[in-house]
C-alpha cells in the first residue's frame, strides 16, 4: 500500500468532515488559563492559603448559630446577632484552610448557611 500527497489529504478532509479536527481551532493549544481553575499552577500562583468564613444564611435556629458564632469567634452578643441577622457577612478573614474549615463545621451543626471563599 503507498501512500500519496492525495490520499493523505483526503484523509485529512474525512477526519475535518466528521471530527471538527482542523488547524486552530484549539486542540494543539495550551489549555485556556485565564478560564480554567486548575491552570492556577501553570501561572505560578499555586494553592490557595487563606480563605474568608462567610456566614450565607443565618437560618431558622439563630439563636444556636449566634451562641456557635460567640463561641468560634469571641464576638459579643449584640456584634454576634448584628452579624447573623446582617447575613451574608464575613465571619473570619484570611484564615487557614483547617482554621475555616472547623468554623464552618461549628456554624453549619448550629444550623447556618456557611460558604468559603
Amino acid at each position: 500500500m503507498s501512500s500519496t500527497f492525495g490520499g493523505g489529504a483526503a484523509f485529512y478532509k474525512v477526519i475535518t468532515d466528521t471530527c471538527g479536527a482542523e488547524s486552530g481551532n484549539g486542540w494543539t493549544s495550551m489549555p485556556d488559563q485565564e478560564n480554567d481553575p486548575a491552570a492556577g499552577a501553570v501561572r505560578g500562583e499555586g494553592e490557595r492559603t487563606e480563605f474568608d468564613v462567610v456566614l450565607a444564611e443565618g437560618g431558622a435556629m439563630k439563636v444556636n448559630v449566634i451562641k456557635a458564632l460567640r463561641e468560634v469567634t469571641g464576638m459579643g452578643l449584640a456584634q454576634a446577632k448584628e452579624k447573623v441577622d446582617g447575613a451574608p457577612s464575613v465571619i473570619v478573614e484570611a484564615v487557614s484552610w483547617e482554621a475555616a474549615a472547623d468554623v464552618k463545621a461549628k456554624l453549619e451543626s448550629a444550623g447556618g448557611r456557611v460558604e468559603l471563599r
